[in-house]
């Protein structure tokens, strides 16, 4: 996420400084171009909603404005990123330079676990057709005994 933040807060900056659109309009044109260069080359994710949504993207020009956010150079690539505002700038190193641990993880599980959930309800609406017909059978059987028992037998 805080790749597709600097993406889209360098977007912005550039188009409320060099371009005639300004504010609201930048931040408009911006997310345009952040969600053409967010998707580009993925072809299975073209239904998935963008990691950066409108609403975070507003939000996060409104953090920069009040001062929570600024932008730190990387201490390897040298590239600007977003850190928050009071965060020592000397040590700093991006998220492309040093990806978290479970960095692309959560939408790989998450695709898993869709497929689990999908067979389990497949699984149980298949086990719900067949359910009746054998509550059917076994209560009929189940009465029958339950006669059978409470039946008293003949003596000889």
């Amino acid at each position: 996420p805080n790749i597709h933040s600097t993406l889209f807060y360098s977007v912005y900056c550039y188009m409320d400084k060099l371009t005639p659109a300004h504010k609201v309009n930048a931040l408009i044109e911006a997310y345009k171009l952040y969600l053409e260069q967010a998707c580009a080359g993925r072809v299975e994710g073209m239904g998935e909603e963008p990691v950066l949504s409108f609403t975070r993207a507003w939000m996060l020009i409104r953090f920069f404005e009040s001062g929570m956010l600024q932008l730190t150079q990387c201490e390897r690539c040298t590239g600007q990123f977003i850190a928050h505002a009071h965060d020592p700038e000397t040590g700093f190193v991006c998220a492309i330079c040093k990806p978290p641990p479970r960095a692309g993880k959560t939408r790989s599980s998450k695709k898993v676990r869709t497929a689990k959930t999908a067979k389990k309800i497949i699984g149980a609406k298949q086990a719900t057709k067949s359910t009746p017909k054998k509550v059917i059978k076994e209560s009929s059987s189940t009465a029958k005994t339950a006669k059978i028992i409470a039946k008293p037998q003949d003596k000889d």
